[in-house]
């Protein structure tokens, strides 16, 4: 199976370095020749949170030209990127390759789809790793509560994502494939949206925000707007309505064995970086499909429009 991994960001770069080391044919590919140049001379240094680092050498190019089309071309940017990565790396799309979002964010299947058609072919995949880049070519990974999920956007579940299922199982966490890649999708917006907004208004990590008696109510507020939006789609919603009570009680159990710094949000580490946030494509997403079902989100709206305000500060305009 040939891959094509595009983004070799933090994501990026650990899936590709894992699943080469594991043997799998993929080339890693990034629009930032200067950053390939140097990880081709370094390679990546990646380690557990509190534990051993190591040092891989992935395939990785910054040129698409002359490369045959794939089996699976992976999309593994931000949110806003897709659009252009998926058109970059449309020459490597035949009509049996795979096409794989391992992205934050709900819409970017959409994008894939008015590219490349297909939508039977198009894979949702989401993972709970979380991920904290320490150097240009040094990253630490967190494991989350969970593992890696994926599924079609449209139709069955075929031997080809099967076999996908298979090489991602190099990735140290449990598989699981599911019916309906939206579903996949719209289960990794929770998470999201009730913890990186939060933790890019507050500059809390997960860890400090569910032991803070003050954002009970935020969370929980977040959270159960996610729960009427989903009901009023019919989607199925994977965690219980306790979801922020769980969070919680978790938390302050980890307080007590906590031997690590607890991982960061990607959008709090965004802002702390001056990049654009993702928030339009999580919890933008989340009040866009309550509009259209009915369902108010004022919570979400609000940090949606704070998150928007300290971007508008960090960020330099010629990032955005």
């Amino acid at each position: 199976m040939k891959i094509i991994l595009v983004g070799a960001g933090a994501l990026g770069g650990y899936v590709g370095s894992l699943l080469s080391e594991a043997g799998a044919e993929i080339t890693l590919y990034d629009i930032r020749a200067d950053y390939v140049k140097q990880v081709q001379a370094e390679g990546l240094t990646i380690s557990p949170a509190g534990g051993k680092s190591q040092t891989y050498r992935p395939k990785i190019t910054a040129d698409l030209a002359g490369l045959p089309p794939a089996d699976v071309v992976i999309i593994a940017t931000k949110a806003y990127h897709t659009q252009a990565a998926i058109a970059g790396a449309k020459s490597l799309v035949a009509d049996d390759t795979l096409v794989c979002s391992l992205q934050n964010g709900y819409g970017n299947l959409a994008v894939i789809e008015e590219v490349v058609g297909k939508p039977e072919r198009i894979i949702a995949m989401t993972t709970a790793h979380n991920f904290l880049v320490t150097g240009p070519t040094q990253i630490v990974y967190f494991m989350g509560a969970g593992g890696v999920d994926l599924g079609p956007m449209q139709g069955e579940v075929t031997e080809r994502i099967q076999e996908l299922a298979g090489v991602m199982k190099n990735l140290k966490a449990p598989v699981k494939v599911h019916p309906d890649g939206h579903e996949v999708v719209w289960n990794k917006i929770l998470w999201n949206a009730v913890l990186n907004c939060t933790a890019a208004v507050t500059g809390l990590n997960v860890i400090e925000m569910a032991n803070h008696p003050q954002m009970e109510f935020v969370l929980k507020g977040l959270a159960e707007e996610y729960f009427a939006v989903s009901k009023a789609m019919g989607v199925k919603v994977w965690a219980q309505p306790n979801f922020v009570d769980m969070l919680m009680m978790g938390a302050k159990m980890a307080v007590k064995v906590q031997t690590v710094s607890p991982p960061k949000p990607s959008m709090l580490q965004d802002l702390e970086a001056g990049r654009p946030t993702e928030i339009d494509y999580i919890n933008g997403a989340l009040i866009a499909m309550g509009e259209k079902h009915g369902v108010p989100t004022p919570i979400n709206r609000t940090m949606l429009h704070l998150v928007k305000t300290l971007e508008s500060k960090a960020v330099a305009p010629a990032a955005k």
